[in-house]
């Protein structure tokens, strides 16, 4: 069966499209979202890659993306002035809800084969 014909990894992929847009959509409205919205696309991402992804590698894109996001905000609020020092919080901030989500979805991704094998008593 061709990946893209599996139900899930279409949901994955319609919500992931949808919260990235509402995500952009909000972070135009209020600052503020910028700090737990984009967990939900970078976890919608990082489920598909686990899910789709042949190579091991793919999986690592979100969290990489993440990453340097990070790297260019720590360089950003080195430098001097106040409107690239700010800019530079803001993009280290802006860093940690989709390094949170991918986070999450390793989790998930690792947790559902224990669940699968019945290594989880309960």
């Amino acid at each position: 069966m061709p990946v893209w014909k599996n139900r899930t990894n279409q949901i994955l992929l319609a919500v992931f499209l949808l919260s990235l847009v509402l995500c952009v959509g909000f972070w135009f409205w209020n600052i503020a979202w910028l700090l737990f919205l984009p967990a939900l696309p970078a976890f919608c991402l990082q489920l598909l890659l686990c899910r789709v992804g042949r190579w091991k590698l793919l999986r690592a894109v979100p969290l990489v993306l993440a990453a340097a996001m990070a790297g260019l905000g720590f360089y950003y609020a080195q430098q001097p002035g106040f409107g690239v020092g700010l800019f530079g919080v803001i993009l280290l901030l802006g860093a940690i809800s989709p390094a949170v989500g991918a986070v999450l979805a390793w989790a998930v991704w690792g947790f559902h084969p224990l669940h699968k094998r019945g290594d989880i008593r309960g």
